[in-house]
């Protein structure tokens, strides 16, 4: 899959296609899944055609973007991802700009002993899923050098991501790498707890009376990113009661003195 403008192809819309297919004067008829096709060939064919100092900067991976926050999440079945997602945001908005989401196939082993699961994912899907091979590219553009954030990710899914590239054996070059981590479980372990019955994301949707947590990635990246945005509300309103409170209870002290100290001089 190709990317354009640091976005896969295939998170376009119809007449998002449709206009880059125009700029390049290529046609526009037809379903999406046919413009996919037709932009992904136009830009392969432009990158053939650049001269090798450009491909080698392209190859590098997008440069880090200090307006966006990657929220990402990963599904897996033993040690293999199964799903991967990630919602990109604006930091400036806290508002999601585009999503990037694909299941991955698991090793044989793995695949033929999975059990279809409530949420969606299904033995079927998996078995027509791409490899990891497959999207690994895609990923890479996506996520290296950007702001991940996620639930417990520091624990889970940053180590379990970064093995699918290293049991691959691909180069160190070609894995992602953040600019910035926020683990928002860690941070609201020194911010929050306490306030909820527990810091898992389903006990803290359920305190915001949000949807539950579905364990597809894209969904709990979404259900993340308004979890994060509500206790950072949650937490800037009590800093700032917490400031006012002082400054009154400051001047009280400082009144008492001043009386205490007229007192004295009776």
């Amino acid at each position: 899959m190709e990317m354009l403008e640091g976005r896969p192809v295939n998170t376009l819309t119809v007449v998002e296609l449709r206009k880059h297919l125009s700029d390049r004067n290529y046609s526009t008829t037809g379903k999406k899944a046919l413009l996919i096709d037709r932009l992904n060939e136009a830009l392969k064919t432009i990158s053939s055609e650049q001269p090798e100092g450009e491909q080698q900067e392209e190859e590098e991976g997008p440069k880090p973007n200090a307006d966006r926050l990657l929220f990402l999440d990963l599904e897996f079945e033993k040690e293999d991802v199964i799903e991967f997602a990630v919602l990109i945001v604006d930091s400036k908005t806290l508002e999601a700009v585009y999503n990037y989401e694909t299941f991955i196939k698991p090793s044989d082993g793995v695949v033929s002993k999975f059990r279809d699961r409530p949420n969606g994912i299904t033995k079927a899907k998996l078995q027509r899923a791409p490899t990891f091979l497959d999207v690994h590219e895609d990923i890479f553009k996506v996520l290296h050098g950007g702001i991940w954030i996620g639930h417990n990710i520091i624990r889970t899914d940053i180590p379990l991501l970064l093995k699918m590239y290293r049991r691959h054996n691909l180069p160190e070059k070609r894995i992602p790498s953040f600019r910035y981590k926020i683990d928002t479980l860690k941070w609201l372990e020194g911010n929050f707890l306490g306030k909820t019955q527990g810091l898992k994301l389903n006990e803290l949707g359920k305190f915001f009376k949000l949807e539950e947590q579905t364990h597809r990635s894209l969904e709990d990246c979404d259900l993340n990113l308004q979890v994060f945005k509500l206790c950072l509300c949650v937490i800037g309103m009590e800093k700032m009661f917490d400031s006012e409170e002082s400054k009154v209870v400051g001047t009280s002290r400082k009144s008492k003195r001043l009386r205490e100290q007229q007192l004295e001089r009776w």
